[in-house]
């Protein structure tokens, strides 16, 4: 109705009313085509991130994508939602295009609920997300939170003046990467010595087995081994036998890890926007679920330094991983 209007409307109502009704009908057709093929019928794709309203640091993240999109000429409407008080607004009715729900909690009440629109997750590590969509659906997708498992062993390469040996603890929710980090270290040649657990009662016996090994420690977000119990029991132990540990974030880094690779919300928003522009161009259909593309380095010196490994600057790591990745 509103092109039928709009297309009148650019016709002076006089020519208008001498046209007879099947030319005026035409020419009404030619018009829409006209608009239409302009970009001006385009409606815009509602979106939702399903979150913390009240959080600053994903408004943030909702800014960043808006702005993304905008030097794109997307035409997007970016809203945050709230999961504990909003979730009740969304329904198989629902007037959004695409919902994102941030984390694990979010995705899984939205699994939950059994809603049909289209998913993409983001901020959700790999081993929870695929144990709550274990098949392929192209409803559902994700940006991981945490980074594919080559890339943290190309991490280590770089670090030259580390012994490569990798040793790490996981659990049942970290086994399925634990198994994709086995087949990269021995596509990359590098040992690699992993201890289950069960439980959280075998963490410290199991860190006194692994840390007899050597080499380096690679922490992964499994909750049920790094939580705020044990991480500075962890952190404490290590760096008491003198083995370096690689992360798997920021506050890892300050925590006492002397390196951690993990993608910022500036890397995340990118994607985002990107992932988004291919769900509008693709009619509406999301692409695989993935590892995220960008990336950054942090780094600890003073830890570093107190363990004798000598680290290169933050930005010429990343330049060999990317160069790596290429190869």
């Amino acid at each position: 109705m509103r092109l039928m209007n709009f297309a009148f409307t650019i016709i002076p109502k006089m020519i208008r009313d001498t046209l007879r009704p099947t030319r005026r009908r035409a020419l009404s057709l030619i018009v829409m085509l006209f608009v239409i093929n302009n970009g001006y019928a385009a409606s815009t794709t509602e979106i939702a991130f399903i979150g913390n309203a009240q959080s600053e640091t994903q408004q943030r993240l909702v800014d960043k994508t808006r702005k993304h999109l905008k030097q794109h000429n997307v035409d997007v409407a970016l809203k945050l939602l709230s999961l504990r008080t909003d979730l009740h607004l969304i329904n198989n009715n629902t007037d959004y295009d695409l919902l994102i729900p941030i984390g694990s909690d979010s995705t899984g009440q939205l699994l939950d609920k059994g809603i049909t629109s289209p998913q993409l997750s983001i901020f959700t590590p790999s081993m929870p997300y695929n144990k709550m969509v274990p098949n392929d659906n192209p409803l559902h997708s994700a940006i991981f939170f945490n980074q594919p498992a080559s890339r943290y062993l190309e991490l280590i390469k770089t670090i030259t003046s580390l012994n490569n040996t990798v040793s790490l603890i996981y659990s049942d929710y970290s086994e399925s990467f634990h198994n994709q980090l086995q087949d990269a270290a021995k596509q990359q040649e590098i040992p690699l010595i992993g201890k289950k657990i069960s439980d959280s009662d075998e963490l410290y016996k199991a860190l006194d087995e692994i840390l007899e090994q050597g080499g380096v420690l690679l922490a992964l977000p499994d909750p049920t081994i790094y939580n705020r119990r044990s991480i500075k029991t962890i952190f404490l132990t290590s760096y008491q036998r003198g083995i370096p540990i690689i992360g798997f974030s920021e506050s890892y880094t300050k925590a006492g890890a002397i390196a951690s690779i993990h993608s910022n919300l500036g890397d995340i928003a990118l994607q985002l926007s990107e992932t988004i522009i291919h769900f509008i161009e693709n009619g509406q259909t999301l692409p695989p679920k993935a590892y995220p593309r960008y990336f950054h380095i942090s780094s600890n010196i003073k830890v570093a330094r107190s363990l004798g490994i000598t680290l290169d600057d933050n930005e010429e790591i990343t330049k060999k991983i990317i160069e790596m990745e290429q190869q």
